[in-house]
């Protein structure tokens, strides 16, 4: 897991990193590289299933959470990207990626059983009233 440690803890929350002009090409590549590491392991993982590997399901990240860290940090980057090259902003801070309240308001959705849609305005409810 050190390569989600490095990803996350050293880059993204890390708060004195930025994504400027000069390093943006930069955070891609090194983007791309961590998840080619993740990848790999997939393909492990997919070996292991065509061998009909009774554990092969558990061998890798839940689906939902691969896909979610894919799309979260492409998509950060490209974001990052456009904002200086088309909206002319000087930098992007690394610490715009953290979506910490909205994790914890998801968190919240699902440790009260009000994750699924019949359930969630319920849910919201509950935790408005809390709040």
């Amino acid at each position: 897991m050190v390569h989600i440690q490095s990803l996350f803890h050293d880059l993204f929350m890390c708060k004195h990193e930025k994504i400027t002009k000069d390093n943006s090409d930069i955070v891609e590549k090194l983007v791309k590289r961590y998840l080619s590491y993740f990848e790999e392991w997939k393909r492990a993982q997919m070996n292991r299933k065509r061998a009909n590997d009774d554990g092969w399901e558990q061998s890798f990240l839940a689906h939902q959470t691969w896909k979610n860290m894919r799309h979260a940090l492409c998509g950060f980057v490209h974001f990052s990207k456009y904002m200086i090259e088309q909206r002319g902003v000087t930098y992007v801070p690394m610490l715009l990626s953290n979506s910490s309240s909205l994790e914890a308001r998801f968190s919240c959705q699902r440790r009260t059983k009000h994750d699924s849609a019949t359930a969630y305005s319920s849910g919201v409810s509950i935790m408005t009233v809390k709040s």
